[in-house]
């Protein structure tokens, strides 16, 4: 998978939501986004996501676990303003 973008990750987090929950707004978006920042284990994430109603499913888990892929992706990569590429 190619470094994603704040934007991309966004988008797939809220095309997630909205087949796992039938809804996503920006700043649900959002919170999701930083509580996979913070939570940096797909199971710690799961387990938040399920304090707030997501279902607990397969799917979820599977949202989890990517979601915390993609995050680390996102703010462990280099920008070209760090100079570091």
């Amino acid at each position: 998978m190619a470094d994603p973008t704040q934007r991309e990750v966004s988008r797939w987090v809220a095309d997630q939501l909205h087949e796992l929950v039938g809804l996503s707004d920006r700043v649900l978006v959002d919170f999701v986004v930083e509580l996979a920042r913070k939570e940096r284990s797909p199971a710690a994430l799961a387990k938040q996501l399920l304090t707030f109603d997501l279902p607990d499913s397969a799917a979820t888990r599977r949202f989890a676990a990517e979601l915390v892929a993609r995050a680390c992706l996102l703010y462990t990569s280099p920008s070209p303003r760090d100079g570091l590429l």
